[in-house]
């Protein structure tokens, strides 16, 4: 029974140890909430005129103002949602890792030369 107790100690310091190295990411949604009436700007819809539909709240222009209220983009704060998991694996997540550069272009009409024709006697 003590041998049992032990174990269970153990498992629970473990499991304590990872809940402390576990780290909660902020990661910006693209949408933003206004400080002063409330107006949300979401990425997916845009702001009519002034912001076409996908394009991030970061990316407007800092002249950029509330459609309501006429606040500046400044009194606007970034809607977050939080990522859980360990900090070593973070970087890994959709989204989160660079992008690759692209391959480079092939120029029309050459070819790469053949593995048969590198090896033929």
């Amino acid at each position: 029974m003590a041998k049992d107790e032990s174990e269970m100690t153990e498992r629970e310091k473990e499991i304590a140890r990872l809940r402390a190295a576990e780290v909660f990411m902020q990661k910006e949604t693209g949408d933003a909430t206004c400080g002063t009436c409330g107006y949300k700007y979401q990425m997916a819809k845009g702001a009519g005129m002034t912001a076409p539909p996908n394009t991030p709240f970061e990316l407007l222009g800092d002249s950029w103002a509330c459609p309501k209220c006429k606040s500046p983009k400044a009194f606007f704060t970034p809607v977050t949602v939080e990522i859980a998991g360990f900090e070593e694996n973070q970087s890994y997540g959709i989204g989160t890792r660079p992008a690759r550069p692209p391959a480079r272009p092939m120029k029309v009409g050459s070819r790469r030369p053949s593995t048969l024709a590198t090896f033929a006697i």
